[in-house]
């Protein structure tokens, strides 16, 4: 199949390569953008919550002291009380949920803590007079708490509750009510929740696009540096691959040229592929049958040879896809060359999954015996064993020759991904 003067064939060690290994890639920053952007505007809540919480708490208590409007529903007694339970409260939820942030007990915790101060807002307008307090304005607070820490479905069952908890205690209220007078309070308080719940769906909505243009330029630059990494390492592969072929005894510039053609072909099928890739892997199969129909149709042209592919193997990293592109250039350009000579034949590129990934070359045309491997079967084996960390088999006689590629799968290579946002 091959023919030549044994030659020295240098390590691939240096072959296309750098300091990185095979298959790595530049760690991506995981960014959390299905969320929606609610995780960050409900940990800013949290916060914005402990603060006015107390200031809140406080207030009520200072207009409590103060002289005020009362009637004899009024009972400053139990607004001292829950003052002073809303205070510890508020300490406790808020500690509570800046610690669970990041885990799965963080929403039911603010969907209680919502709960409770809702509960805390009707408690003090039924103990504060019923129709006539003004603590009822806390409303306002409860709701833009709910609006920025809750989904939109949470949001309407709380929001439900506060009109419900509202009227309640105004009912309750031992004091006249005017019907006209709750019904315009309920429906401002509708209105606000309503624009609360707007708001909050615009602002995580503007947040989910912000979180996921940046993680959308975090891949870019990503496969931007891949990008050059691997155009470095292949500028190195090529000037490799010519200092390789010029090294053959009586080398000539036309035989350089026409043997290297072919090698730089099979990277740049690789590039392209990668290039329209979007998770920084190779089609294996496409790549093969590139430099496949590639080589035939320049080194066979006519159609007198019926090159095929059959089988399939999964995609491979950029830099194992070079070193079996170049690989099996080499093995088709023997089988054209030595194999069929000046005749036409049928030549079989077979891809094999299993335990071990198998690539085999086979021709029907002219078998050898006494095989000498000379420099493009060292070339070969060089990158099949120090490369693919695999082996290399020739099986030759009258019938053809099939030269078989076996090697190790590899381990899935972790691939960055920006995911698009879920569900508010």
């Amino acid at each position: 199949m091959a023919s030549g003067a044994q030659a020295e064939v240098s390590k691939p060690g240096s072959w296309g390569r750098s300091a990185a290994p095979a298959g790595a890639r530049p760690a991506v920053r995981a960014r959390a953008v299905a969320d929606g952007g609610l995780g960050v505007a409900r940990r800013t809540m949290v916060r914005l919550a402990i603060w006015i919480g107390f200031a809140s708490t406080l207030a009520v208590a200072v207009a409590t002291a103060l002289p005020h409007h009362q009637n004899r529903a009024t009972n400053d007694a139990a607004i001292y009380g829950l003052t002073a339970v809303a205070a510890g409260a508020n300490a406790v939820f808020g500690l509570l949920a800046l610690r669970w942030s990041e885990r799965r007990g963080e929403e039911p915790l603010l969907v209680v803590w919502g709960v409770a101060l809702i509960g805390l807002v009707a408690a003090l307008t039924y103990y504060g007079g019923g129709y006539s307090s003004d603590y009822y304005l806390l409303s306002f607070l409860a709701i833009s708490f709910v609006a920025a820490t809750q989904r939109p479905r949470v949001q309407a069952m709380l929001f439900a509750l506060l009109v419900a908890g509202y009227s309640g205690a105004v009912w309750a209220a031992p004091v006249h009510t005017y019907p006209g007078n709750l019904l315009l309070r309920v429906g401002t308080l509708a209105g606000a929740m309503v624009l609360a719940g707007y708001l909050a769906a615009s602002l995580r909505a503007e947040s989910a696009r912000r979180a996921r243009l940046q993680a959308e330029s975090d891949l870019k630059n990503v496969l931007a540096i891949e990008a050059n990494h691997r155009i470095k390492n292949n500028l190195q592969l090529v000037g490799d691959l010519l200092s390789f072929e010029a090294s053959r005894p009586q080398a000539s510039l036309p035989d350089v040229v026409e043997v290297t053609l072919g090698r730089v072909q099979a990277v740049a099928a690789v590039h392209a592929l990668l290039s329209s890739s979007d998770n920084g892997q190779v089609q294996t199969r496409v790549v093969c049958e590139r430099v496949l129909h590639t080589l035939t149709e320049r080194m066979a042209p006519g159609g007198a040879i019926e090159a095929v592919v059959e089988g399939t193997i999964p995609d491979l990293d950029p830099q194992r896809a070079t070193w079996l592109s170049v690989a099996v250039n080499e093995l088709v350009t023997n089988a054209l060359v030595h194999g069929f000579r000046s005749r036409g034949g049928r030549l079989v590129l077979t891809l094999e999954e299993g335990p071990e990934w198998r690539v085999v070359v086979t021709d029907d045309g002219e078998g050898c015996t006494g095989l000498v491997e000379g420099l493009g079967l060292g070339l070969v084996r060089r990158l099949v064993q120090d490369g693919l960390r695999g082996e290399l088999t020739i099986d030759s006689g009258d019938g053809g020759t099939a030269v078989g590629i076996r090697f190790p799968a590899p381990a899935p290579v972790p691939v960055p991904t920006s995911t698009a946002p879920g569900r508010p």
